[in-house]
């Protein structure tokens, strides 16, 4: 690699390059769990559907509470020991299963417990995470920092699922949650070394002294007014909604629907992976001309075609193949392009007063929809086909991104907007 490499863009600060490094490396965790944790339930304990539907519900309720919670008690200058201490949650939590099993007495309660305690610590992680970039880069390298750093999840969504099973295989799917214990560790350990910057627009705004109740009650309330930040929150919810009821009958088409083997299914699924490397470097290159909203609504809307590949599968075979292989690639490069432009632009309009709770606010609505969208897709199961659901979601999705096409998210450089009673800040518009 060109040394000169670390000394351009977001790259030539230490602390952004930390940073990356813990984010990438919390990510692989993430993935890594997702996998590991239904596997001990199925392969350690020989549960079934019903005990993997309850590890996601767990996650759910655990998520709801915690972003609630985060809405009331994380502060703007709290994101660093916030994250800190989340990640450290987090170890804690997941290192018990491990010791559990090698003292003999893990049972399968422990197991679907587990994710009800990490998405209650991660969803404090969330509140404290927008707080960081910022305070790190320039505005105008905002953008730029979180495509960098989702291109740090992308390599972990390509390679951790393979990293899991490969682990798996050899030391036990208890035992790589251990492994995941240690990740989360070296993130903690690694986001408390950062530095960081006064932001910019000052930190102790009129709403510093505000209670908490009304401090979030508020942030919601501005959210919901701002007509960006309404936008994005609107995209999200019916995206996560929307793939909740697809993910009902997903699996049961492919299989029914479509004739596909087990193998086949993994075949496709392991070819439309280079879309989570493609998506992070093609948005570098598209958000220096579009700008992130634009890009934004391109990934929104992206996500929806791609999942239309599923019902509009048809032919042969390998026609089948083709469309499926082409419609994932095209959803999961689509996916990190909206997931890195979206919490870029939270970070650009959003003041750093309300940030906490407005991403509080973000993951409450997202775990409501993970809730009611598989609750709306069973229902619809009682009276339409499979593929109707999954034409019904798929155009879900697209409808719920259109919002944003008439916000100043079009614009090319966002302005944050200022708190009440604050002059607007100045934006740097040239690298």
């Amino acid at each position: 690699m060109d040394p000169s490499f670390w000394t351009r863009g977001v790259w030539r600060y230490p602390d952004f390059r930390l940073y990356w490094l813990a984010a990438s490396t919390s990510s692989f965790g993430s993935v890594m769990s997702a996998y590991a944790l239904p596997m001990a339930v199925v392969i350690t304990f020989h549960g079934g559907p019903q005990d993997t539907a309850r590890l996601m519900v767990f996650q759910a309720v655990g998520g709801l509470l915690g972003a609630l919670l985060a809405g009331f008690l994380v502060k703007a200058r709290a994101g660093q020991r916030v994250l800190v201490a989340s990640y450290g949650a987090m170890v804690a939590v997941l290192a018990v299963p491990p010791l559990l099993f090698w003292a003999g007495h893990l049972k399968l309660w422990h197991l679907l417990a587990l994710p009800f305690f990490v998405a209650f610590a991660a969803s404090f992680g969330a509140a404290g995470q927008p707080l960081i970039l910022p305070r790190i880069v320039q505005t105008h390298e905002i953008p730029e920092a979180n495509n960098q750093v989702w291109i740090g999840v992308g390599i972990s969504l390509a390679a951790g699922p393979i990293l899991a099973g490969f682990l798996v295989h050899f030391i036990t799917p208890v035992n790589v949650i251990g492994v995941v214990s240690l990740l989360y560790l070296f993130s903690a350990a690694a986001i408390s070394k950062l530095q960081l910057r006064e932001e910019a627009q000052g930190e102790e705004g009129p709403s510093a002294k505000t209670p908490a109740w009304t401090h979030l009650f508020g942030s919601i309330a501005w959210s919901l007014r701002h007509p960006s930040v309404a936008a994005l929150l609107f995209a999200k919810f019916g995206g996560v909604l929307f793939t909740g009821m697809a993910g009902t009958v997903a699996m049961y088409y492919r299989l029914e629907g479509l004739h596909l083997s087990p193998a086949e299914v993994g075949f496709i699924g392991s070819l439309t992976s280079p879309g989570f490397l493609l998506g992070p470097l093609i948005t570098g290159l598209l958000v220096r001309r579009l700008g992130p909203g634009r890009v934004a609504l391109v990934g929104a809307i992206g996500v929806g075609l791609g999942s239309l590949a599923l019902p509009a599968a048809r032919g042969s075979l390998l026609a089948i193949f083709a469309i499926l292989v082409v419609g994932g690639i095209l959803g999961d490069m689509a996916a990190m392009a909206y997931g890195s432009m979206e919490q870029a632009l939270y970070q650009m309009i959003v003041p750093s007063q309300r940030r906490p709770q407005v991403a509080s606010f973000q993951v409450t609505l997202s775990n409501l929809g993970t809730l009611l969208g598989p609750v709306l897709g069973l229902a619809m199961t009682q009276s339409l086909p499979s593929v109707t659901i999954l034409w019904i979601s798929g155009a879900g999705m697209i409808l719920t991104a259109l919002p944003m096409a008439f916000t100043p998210l079009m614009q090319r450089v966002p302005v944050p907007a200022p708190e009440e009673g604050q002059r607007a800040p100045s934006v740097e518009t040239t690298p």
